[in-house]
């Protein structure tokens, strides 16, 4: 059911993962950076900042910063998870893998290379440090309009 939080935790996490992805493409070392990550990057956390984050913003400001960073935790995680699934199908098609579990050892590699690619200390605080404060944000908002 739609409320004022979900919608919220959807457009805070949005903007916030947007922003971090535009961040982690503009230090992207390859030239070629991964397919749609903007829009993956966005759709992942508008998705989980509606369901994960805006269904229980809490009544307490410990609460909202803990729902805003286990938020911003499974997001990040999320993401790479697609971006590696993404990668994964690509090297399916080449027939790279012998089989099914090859394959699934193919995600967790490329979520983790993608990972090690992006990382900084910039994006790290704009990721944990956003979803702390869109978590406080939304627990507030929630109080004053939910």
């Amino acid at each position: 059911m739609p409320t004022m939080s979900r919608l919220l935790g959807a457009v805070f996490f949005a903007a916030i993962f947007g922003y971090a992805s535009v961040l982690a493409l503009a230090d992207y070392p390859r030239p070629v950076p991964p397919s749609f990550f903007l829009e993956i990057n966005i759709a992942v956390a508008s998705a989980l900042g509606w369901h994960l984050v805006g269904r229980a913003p809490g009544d307490r400001i410990a609460v909202g910063f803990a729902n805003g960073i286990t938020g911003a935790v499974v997001i990040s995680f999320l993401a790479m998870g697609v971006h590696g699934a993404i990668q994964m199908f690509k090297f399916t098609r080449d027939l790279r893998y012998d089989g099914i579990m090859d394959a699934l050892v193919g995600v967790l590699e490329a979520a983790l290379e993608l990972a090690k690619l992006i990382q900084s200390p910039e994006l790290t605080a704009v990721v944990f440090g956003g979803g702390a404060v869109a978590g406080i944000l939304l627990q507030i908002l929630n109080k004053r309009f939910g």
